[in-house]
């Protein structure tokens, strides 16, 4: 009986998230409640392989706010890391995502390590080299006329990978540096 019970549990929390993801009062703080795995304690098997349903369940379901602020699937949606989202989280890269993917609301970044268990990431240097092989340069370092914006962008990319020092030393001494 109880068994019965746990199995259909997975369902019943999503059929909630998906009526409290339509309530505007609660909208905001829909994160907040999605569950963690890792916070459970030891002991507690019975919840892991409910909580491993569920995690699968809502990982296709509709409560995450993209960019625009439309409910998608939690597993579509990514983020730039946080030094980079400025340049990346824009229309120009979000098309180089694929189809069906789309940047994650910015409000909704505090709780990216939850989210991560649904499948929202943050991109890693090796997707995000690929969305500017795609997209191409940045739009404000095409457009803009400040001097100090190249060298700002390099600054915060060069910060996110742990290149080797010859690596470093070889992009400070491109032109565009």
């Amino acid at each position: 009986w109880n068994r019965h019970l746990m199995a259909q549990l997975p369902a019943v929390i999503t059929r909630l998230f998906l009526t409290l993801r339509d309530d505007k009062e609660f909208r905001d703080d829909l994160p907040r409640y999605l569950p963690d795995p890792k916070a459970l304690q030891p002991g507690n098997d019975d919840l892991k392989s409910v909580l491993a349903g569920l995690a699968s369940a809502l990982r296709e379901q509709p409560l995450a706010l993209d960019r625009k602020s439309v409910f998608q699937p939690v597993c579509k949606l990514c983020s730039a890391p946080p030094t980079l989202t400025d340049w990346v989280e824009t229309d120009q890269y979000a098309a180089q995502l694929g189809t069906g993917r789309e940047f994650l609301h910015p409000d909704w970044r505090e709780h990216g390590s939850i989210l991560a268990h649904f499948g929202c990431g943050v991109l890693t240097t090796e997707q995000l080299a690929e969305l500017f092989a795609k997209g191409g340069c940045p739009l404000p370092l095409t457009t803009s006329v400040d001097e100090k914006l190249p060298r700002d962008f390099l600054d915060k990319w060069i910060a996110l990978r742990p290149a080797a020092a010859w690596e470093t030393t070889k992009l400070k001494a491109a032109p565009i540096y």
